[in-house]
């Protein structure tokens, strides 16, 4: 059975987000559980691939936030979300929607937790 490298990477982004017992730590392990024919430079490329996307990700939320809060503006919730989404399919097309929603609730989360949940309306 061939399995897709979309599906891997998302594997590697939903281990990467992880919360509790494992966050922070490497996908690797859990990633070679999970796909067992990958070699130790595919997953570590696979680990890396996710967390450059997710970085970027949730660092889109909070550097627009930031400047939309430093300008004093604000943005619509649904226009937010829709920016959003609109780069992710733009720059990682690889993403499902499932990862799509936890990275806008994660960089949602880091955002309001720095205060910047004022430049939204």
């Amino acid at each position: 059975m061939v399995i897709s490298e979309d599906k891997i990477l998302n594997s590697a982004l939903d281990f990467a987000m992880s919360f509790g017992k494992d966050w922070l730590k490497p996908t690797q392990g859990r990633l070679s559980e999970k796909y067992t024919l990958l070699t130790e430079a595919e997953l570590d490329n696979y680990d890396q691939i996710s967390r450059i996307a997710m970085k970027n990700a949730q660092g889109y939320i909070y550097d627009l936030l930031s400047k939309l809060a430093d300008d004093k503006q604000k943005i619509k919730e649904i226009h937010l979300k829709e920016s959003f989404t609109n780069y992710i399919s733009n720059n990682y097309s690889w993403i499902n929607k499932g990862n799509v929603s936890k990275l806008y609730s994660q960089g949602r989360y880091y955002a309001y937790k720095d205060g910047l949940d004022c430049a939204i309306d």
